[in-house]
């Protein structure tokens, strides 16, 4: 059940894109409480001063560093509330606030009281995506800049793991209305649970089916996702730094994804 959206703004270009795909939900289900957040990272007038009091170079450039925080606090302010406006402005009903910190630990704390988050999709994780995807609790939809979003059309991931049928029931829980979904693996192997799932999701009054493939994982999911609305995928095996290293396919359709990525 679908009950509270946090929407994460973190630059002002991601504004407009994410609040649209944000209205297709509400639009899908009407009864969701959507609630916007800017974070932003301006740090109090002492800790500012030790800033740059550190960076000789930028001292050189900055001799009224009371004045120059007045510059940055006031330039923060007006783009929250351009932020705000914009947001305001497409769904009317939605509230929204400001934090400010380490958006990172602020996004994990505000999770708790939300069914899943909504971010910008980069084209290369960012540290706070990073920190995110390795700690995250609830659910999160990385979004990219598309003309039109729908949910009709919902891939599966699958690598037969426990995390992508987790991510699975979690998504079919949320978005108890979405009834298509195909499961993708890259497998030469099949898998012995097919007839229960089956039955399971002809119980819950859901179409499923599944395409086995074979090659590198990433290409074939990146080339499938093309003709769907959005990506499921389990939490990553390891870590961020460790996924890049020993190449595993989950980051690379992370950054490489064109679709919205649900992450469970």
């Amino acid at each position: 059940m679908l009950n509270r959206i946090l929407v994460v703004f973190v630059e002002e270009k991601d504004v407009e894109y994410l609040t649209k795909y944000t209205k297709m939900i509400k639009e899908n289900y009407p009864e969701v409480d959507i609630v916007g957040m800017f974070i932003h990272s301006v740090v109090d007038k002492d800790e500012f001063k030790e800033f740059m009091a550190a960076d000789d170079l930028y001292r050189l450039k900055i001799k009224n560093i009371d004045k120059e925080y007045q510059r940055i606090t006031q330039a923060e302010k007006e783009r929250s509330e351009r932020i705000e406006k914009t947001f305001l402005s497409i769904i009317k009903e939605a509230n929204f606030y400001n934090m400010v910190g380490d958006s990172s630990k602020i996004l994990l704390e505000e999770l708790k009281f939300f069914d899943l988050a909504i971010l910008a999709k980069s084209n290369e994780l960012t540290h706070e995506e990073k920190v995110l995807l390795n700690t995250h609790h609830k659910p999160v939809i990385l979004v990219p800049e598309l003309e039109d979003y729908s949910l009709e059309k919902v891939m599966l991931a699958d690598d037969l793991e426990i995390k992508s049928n987790k991510a699975l029931f979690n998504f079919m829980e949320i978005f108890s209305s979405v009834t298509e979904f195909t499961a993708i693996t890259v497998s030469e192997d099949k898998t012995n649970d097919e007839e229960d799932l089956n039955l399971y999701m002809k119980k819950a009054e859901k179409n499923f089916k599944r395409e086995f493939s074979s090659g590198e994982v990433h290409k074939i999911i990146l080339e499938y996702s093309k003709d769907y609305d959005l990506i499921i995928m389990g939490d990553l095996k390891h870590s961020i730094m460790l996924e890049k290293t020993i190449r595993e396919p989950g980051v690379k359709i992370i950054e490489s994804a064109k679709k919205p990525i649900f992450i469970a």
